[in-house]
């Protein structure tokens, strides 16, 4: 069984299980007969469906301790993380099981919003509203990993890990993407800081309100521009 979660704006977890597929590879989806949602489903994933026996949308979560769902991210044991962002105001990020138990795992944090595990299993959260990047182990303990300069308006967003375990994260509110060192040394990684669409060297190009970014396994970086409606390419050595 596949299942594939959406975060839905009130406050719920849709979880869609897709049970005895079998999946092939194929360049094409023209022969593809089956609902659009799903379609859009297999689009991402590359993949032809040969068969499917039953597709379901269930909420998977509703209420129980959600303010605004935002960002969430899966362990290697497979249980659901969630940042409760609570337009701005949420603390906690949640934890859910794969039998589908609920607990808190970590809180006192300031609109939560983006996750990523290390390969150590260390949990990073990134705080909108205080600019603070928290670093919580295995048990829950919660460290202060990094803190951007101009905490209450750089308006982190989602992060990633490189392969060598840096970590990413845009700045919403300082138009620029951070990278962040193992040790925790902050760096600038591309950005001006001025609101604009330049395009060119890391240093000499501009954002705006760049809110979400992704790593290829070859080092390609994607970031998403809220304001302007706008994906960026970073590809290695060569800038935007």
């Amino acid at each position: 069984t596949v299942s594939i979660y959406f975060v839905i704006s009130n406050d719920r977890i849709i979880e869609v299980k897709l049970d005895n597929i079998m999946f092939e590879r194929r360049k094409s989806l023209k022969d593809l007969k089956t609902s659009f949602s799903f379609l859009f489903i297999c689009l991402i994933l590359g993949f032809h469906i040969n068969h499917i026996s039953a597709q379901t949308v269930n909420t998977y979560l509703s209420g129980s301790g959600l303010n605004g769902p935002d960002g969430f991210t899966i362990d290697k044991e497979e249980n659901l993380y969630v940042a409760n962002w609570g337009n701005g105001a949420g603390n906690n990020v949640l934890k859910i099981s794969k039998d589908g138990e609920i607990s808190e795992f970590v809180n006192g944090l300031s609109a939560p919003d983006g996750l990523a595990f290390d390969g150590h299993g260390n949990l990073y959260v990134s705080n909108f509203a205080s600019g603070i990047i928290n670093k919580v182990n295995s048990g829950g303990f919660v460290s202060e990993f990094a803190k951007i300069r101009n905490e209450p308006l750089a308006r982190l967003q989602y992060l990633t890990f490189d392969k060598e375990e840096n970590l990413y994260v845009p700045s919403y509110g300082h138009n620029k993407v951070y990278k962040i060192l193992p040790d925790g040394k902050v760096e600038i990684y591309a950005g001006t800081g001025n609101a604009g669409d330049k395009n060119g060297l890391l240093l000499n190009a501009e954002f705006d309100g760049p809110n979400s970014i992704a790593i290829t396994k070859s080092g390609i970086i994607y970031i998403s521009e809220y304001n302007a409606n706008r994906i960026r390419r970073i590809i290695p050595k060569e800038g935007l």
